[in-house]
């Protein structure tokens, strides 16, 4: 996932809306953080 400032900057948001989406538990919002590799999409049963 892009940086939360690139992020924000591009959607025309808050930084802090960003980091209150990423915040959220995985299921509610589609991400996933590993440390060292950064946040992803996380993968949806079919």
């Amino acid at each position: 996932m892009a940086a939360r400032t690139y992020l924000a900057a591009s959607l025309g948001i808050s930084r802090k809306t960003v980091a209150d989406a990423y915040a959220l538990p995985a299921p509610e919002n589609g991400l996933v953080g590993k440390i060292g590799r950064g946040t992803c999409a996380s993968p949806r049963p079919v």
